[in-house]
């Protein structure tokens, strides 16, 4: 007799606990539920963030800062470049070709020239590099000093949900990969080589994500 009272109660006990698993079931899935449509509201809020605005911006600030020639073939050295004609003819020297003379990289003098119907003066630049340097000048690109980037994004205003406002950014760039030859002294006074230099930009949301628009 005890033996079948303790089958039976074992038999009783056992739907018991199935019942207050399926109760459960319900309520664990109410909870994933929850979190699944609280997380699509999150990634729909119209919201950015700072990582997906520095991508922005970098792709269009992507470019080397260089000094280059619209000719896009191997240079015949001594190059000979001409500079603006009239009275800008007189103007400063590429910022990037004042740092490698002074650092010794190159040697610049300058020719005077009279073109056109008013024999207007024009100076030109003849470029004579080190046998190193010479290696660094690349025929696409001529010589970079690095990469422009994003240094930090300092400030942007917020888009409403699906409003399509564009957003407006304030940011600093610098440059980046610089070759351990422009890595000296000479080079400081570059845009972006020491001191961030200060940005503005206008990022429009796109079916692909931010994207930088001016």
């Amino acid at each position: 007799m005890a033996i079948t009272l303790m089958t039976g109660t074992l038999s009783r006990t056992e739907p018991a606990r199935e019942a207050r698993g399926a109760r459960r079931i319900p309520i664990g899935g109410a909870l994933t539920i929850a979190i699944v449509a609280a997380s699509a509201l999150s990634g729909c809020s119209g919201g950015v963030s700072k990582r997906q605005i520095t991508d922005a911006i970098n792709e269009h600030l992507k470019g080397k800062a260089c000094f280059s020639l619209q000719e896009k073939k191997a240079p015949d050295w001594p190059m000979r470049v001409r500079r603006q004609m009239g009275l800008m003819s007189g103007g400063q020297l590429d910022p990037i070709l004042t740092a490698m003379q002074a650092a010794g990289y190159l040697q610049i003098t300058q020719e005077i020239q009279r073109e056109g119907f008013a024999l207007m003066p024009v100076t030109v630049d003849v470029i004579t590099p080190t046998e190193t340097a010479k290696g660094w000048w690349d025929v696409q690109e001529g010589f970079c000093v690095g990469t422009r980037a994003v240094a930090d994004v300092q400030e942007w205003t917020e888009p409403g949900k699906d409003s399509g406002v564009p957003l407006q950014v304030s940011f600093t760039w610098h440059l980046t990969d610089v070759p351990s030859w422009a890595n000296r002294a000479e080079f400081k006074d570059i845009q972006g080589m020491t001191t961030p230099v200060q940005g503005m930009s206008i990022l429009q949301k796109t079916n692909k994500g931010w994207k930088a628009v001016l």
